[in-house]
């Protein structure tokens, strides 16, 4: 079958199986267009699962990595088509994936990476077949449906930063553009020497694609002057909003303002959706914040396979692993 093949069975599969935003045709013609593709598992010539991925070249050879802006990818099973039994669902779990790594092995990438979606605990397949595995942690609310019963959840520490946000007069707004938060995360990000990890085309064709579904928003915190002091970029699907990405300015925003951002956007989304998903991080102070948003730490899986021990050290020496 063509790529065009592929992606049209893949859009019917979506339409009948519950597939998470990153994993979504449309999240994937917006961060990595014309790269992705589809692997599938069949029964009695039926897809059973899917595997959308996505290559590029470096160092004239092949990758499989994760698309920019995108926490997971790896297989969606098709569940409903076996019982609730958890030995079924492992079994047939367990019998898609290993036809998944038959079709990897045969692409012969130079290296693969995949971070699974936090639904998917079991990695064995993977494991057997020579993959490396990181447990990572995102950070989550189940219910944001009564959002002043998550605020009493928070730690105190993120209820009297609510408090000095009041104090000071802040306010928040869903009108924000993309262009500007855009820049004002490039500015607060360069404030502490850093570039965002994502290009320009990509964040402008994702804002595009998801303003026109109406799945994703804005939120900005501003001072008493107008100033922008915190902004919160928010994307969904049926069930799920994900925190993509959060700045403030650490020069002039008062000691309020990021969790303010934050408590807005999930009263923003409490309307639209059932959970609200941090993202997760594993860097130590991005990690003490999140966990006392009253969230649930969920762990996930990320897994990496070198084509041989050669590649592996030429590709960590030139940092293209990443």
């Amino acid at each position: 079958m063509t790529r065009n093949d592929n992606i049209e069975e893949y859009k019917d599969f979506c339409a009948r199986v519950a597939v998470p935003l990153f994993a979504q045709p449309y999240w994937l013609d917006a961060v990595c267009p014309g790269e992705w593709d589809v692997m599938f598992a069949r029964k009695s010539g039926r897809a059973v699962a899917a595997m959308p991925w996505h290559c590029v070249r470096r160092l004239g050879r092949r990758f499989m990595l994760q698309p920019q802006l995108t926490q997971f990818l790896g297989p969606q099973v098709d569940f409903r088509l076996t019982s609730e039994s958890h030995y079924r669902r492992r079994s047939l779990f367990r019998e898609c994936a290993t036809d998944i790594i038959r079709q990897i092995a045969a692409e012969r990438f130079a290296y693969v990476q995949m971070a699974m979606h936090h639904s998917y605990t079991d990695w064995l397949p993977f494991h057997w077949a020579g993959y490396r595995e990181t447990t990572r942690y995102t950070y989550l609310l189940p219910d944001i449906s009564s959002p002043d019963e998550v605020v009493r959840s928070f730690h105190p520490s993120k209820r009297g930063h609510l408090r000095t946000a009041a104090a000071e007069g802040l306010t928040a707004d869903s009108a924000m553009c993309g262009d500007e938060f855009r820049d004002f995360h490039s500015r607060c990000l360069a404030a502490k020497g850093e570039r965002p990890s994502y290009t320009e085309a990509v964040f402008d064709r994702l804002v595009s694609t998801m303003a026109g579904r109406g799945q994703c928003a804005f939120i900005a915190v501003r001072g008493r002057d107008g100033g922008l002091q915190s902004a919160v970029f928010v994307v969904w699907d049926a069930t799920t909003a994900y925190q993509l990405m959060s700045c403030t300015d650490v020069r002039n925003a008062s000691a309020g303002a990021s969790t303010f951002a934050v408590e807005q956007a999930i009263r923003f989304c409490s309307g639209r959706v059932k959970a609200y998903d941090f993202e997760g991080s594993m860097m130590r102070d991005v990690e003490f914040s999140y966990s006392k948003y009253g969230t649930v730490q969920r762990p996930y899986i990320y897994l990496e396979r070198y084509s041989s021990l050669a590649v592996e050290l030429a590709l960590r020496l030139a940092g293209k692993t990443r």
